[in-house]
């Protein structure tokens, strides 16, 4: 009976260390490893917007003279640039120029590399980029981005070659803006000069909406400056499809030009009136906090003392 009670508590003890190994075994291998980590990462959200007062830009702006609004709640602001910091913006302006070679369009456009070097060139940031786009039934990219007008110039003379059966005019200012991609490394803008009248592409079918193009400038955050191109209109309903190009530029923060004749001078005064707008442009930015839970978020930036001037722009929903 001894015995056989004194192997029974030996049998005990074997497992109890048995276990106590095995429990140390796991202990062991679980130790130094990192519990689960859930990251919570912001987003930097930038508004571009003007200050205007009685018609005239505000140029002196401060960073402490605006706030930035989440849903109605201030936050902080993280980057501010204006025109007091265009010479030294971190966030430069890339320009793409889109050309409407389509049949419908008069071939002759006065942009040569001079009159780039002497506007658009000079006349921005010394960071800024630009980048030559032309249009029929295709969109091709001819050139960009860069800074050299020789470069600019040989992609405007490529654009004779491009298929001018149809005029994608919404499916290539979709392209061009996919094409820009989104990000906040850079300011994009888009000068697009057409009669607006799109067609699609007549040996494929293709045709893109203006709502498409719209939600692919939104999304990507840039201005248009749609230059119509009136002499090719024709009829009521080639003004009405004009007049849907021409809203583009109020839609986006940008404007709209509908020069009768479109000369050297003319066209000049087009690139010099987007630099300045561009020069004049404020850019002020957030750190988004991700929400506990699904929703959208207006933002908007607004100036603490209304009397400073009227707000253009500044406003996005996430």
């Amino acid at each position: 009976m001894v015995a056989l009670a004194t192997g029974e508590v030996m049998g005990h003890l074997y497992r109890s260390a048995a276990s106590l190994c095995l429990a140390l075994l796991i202990l062991n291998s679980s130790f130094g490893q990192e519990a689960p980590r859930f990251r919570v990462q912001s987003e930097l959200v930038l508004l571009r917007f003007h200050v205007f007062k009685k018609d005239r830009h505000i140029e002196n702006l401060d960073v402490s003279e605006i706030e930035i609004r989440e849903n109605g709640q201030p936050r902080s602001v993280a980057v501010f640039e204006g025109f007091q910091q265009r010479l030294q913006r971190t966030i430069p302006v890339h320009l793409a120029v889109v050309l409407d070679v389509s049949g419908s369009v008069t071939p002759y456009l006065p942009l040569t590399a001079s009159l780039m070097q002497e506007t658009v060139i000079q006349g921005l940031e010394s960071n800024a980029v630009i980048s030559i786009y032309a249009f029929g039934g295709e969109t091709r990219h001819l050139a960009g981005p860069t800074r050299d007008a020789a470069t600019l110039q040989a992609g405007v003379q490529e654009a004779n070659g491009i298929d001018k059966r149809g005029s994608m005019v919404f499916g290539s200012l979709r392209q061009v803006c996919q094409d820009l991609g989104g990000g906040t490394d850079q300011r994009k803008v888009v000068i697009i000069f057409s009669d607006g009248l799109d067609t699609g592409t007549a040996h494929r079918g293709l045709r893109i909406s203006r709502g498409q193009a719209l939600r692919a400038a939104r999304d990507g955050d840039i201005v248009i400056y749609p230059v119509c191109l009136t002499e090719a209109f024709r009829s009521n309903s080639d003004q009405m499809q004009a007049f849907s190009f021409a809203q583009l530029g109020v839609e986006t923060g940008g404007r709209s030009f509908a020069p009768l004749v479109l000369t050297s001078e003319t066209l000049r005064e087009i690139l010099q009136t987007v630099v300045w707008e561009q020069n004049m442009e404020y850019v002020a930015g957030y750190y988004a906090q991700p929400l506990s839970e699904p929703g959208k978020r207006k933002v908007k930036v607004v100036l603490k003392d209304r009397s400073r001037g009227q707000v253009r722009g500044g406003e996005k929903e996430l």
